[in-house]
């Protein structure tokens, strides 16, 4: 009786190196889903805005505040106070998570029987967290 070793094919026996290491490289340079932190995310803003800043000679008062985040941006209006003050938000955006950039508010104001005016503030932001809620007063 004989008996008869099965011959490995050099083929396969060349490949199973060059397998292994793709697939171990695979496993260890990917993520888990669950670890990325994401990009974008919501944050509202909320304080007083006032327009006697920006227009001291006149009587304006704000009406609206628009924020952009470059991702997103929101109009809100706004409820008056008394000396030309008045409140907004809060203004949901969706903005970039833990890193910098710019958040640009353009306000508009309004004086009676007058055309409305508007003016810009940009303010650096960095850091922010989702669903951070951020007191922003505006002059």
């Amino acid at each position: 009786m004989s008996t008869r070793t099965p011959r490995k094919s050099p083929t396969l026996t060349a490949a199973a190196p060059i397998l292994a290491a793709v697939l171990t490289g695979g496993l260890l340079t990917a993520h888990p889903a669950w670890s990325v932190e994401p990009r974008v995310g919501p944050v509202k803003y909320f304080g007083t805005v006032t327009c006697k800043q920006a227009f001291p000679h006149s009587r304006s008062v704000p009406t609206r505040v628009r924020l952009d985040s470059g991702v997103d941006d929101v109009t809100v209006g706004t409820i008056q106070r008394p000396n030309r003050r008045a409140r907004y938000g809060p203004a949901e955006l969706d903005v970039p998570l833990h890193r910098k950039f710019h958040l640009t508010v353009q306000v508009t104001c309004k004086e009676r029987r007058k055309p409305t005016k508007q003016f810009t503030r940009v303010f650096s932001q960095r850091n922010l967290v989702k669903n951070q809620v951020i007191r922003l007063d505006i002059r």
